[in-house]
């Protein structure tokens, strides 16, 4: 679908800037930042479980880790 996408001077620079960076079109570079907006606010789906479980072992083990670490140093 094709739409007409009216910028300020400032957001279009913005746009050119973040274009540039990602080294992709303007019209990519919105894509990706309306999807990526969109993910980052889907509702939580119980099939995110299992990453959020794995995320949290990590950290404990990390917490683990930097207290035995910090215990040598004192």
């Amino acid at each position: 679908m094709a739409m007409t996408l009216r910028l300020t001077p400032e957001q279009d620079a913005t746009l050119s800037r973040l274009s540039r960076e990602r080294g992709i079109s303007k019209q990519q570079t919105v894509v990706r930042l309306i999807e990526e907006a969109a993910e980052k606010n889907r509702p939580f789906k119980f099939s995110d479980i299992k990453r959020i479980k794995l995320d949290v072992s990590v950290q404990e083990m990390i917490d683990d880790e930097r207290g035995r670490l910090e215990s040598h140093v004192r």
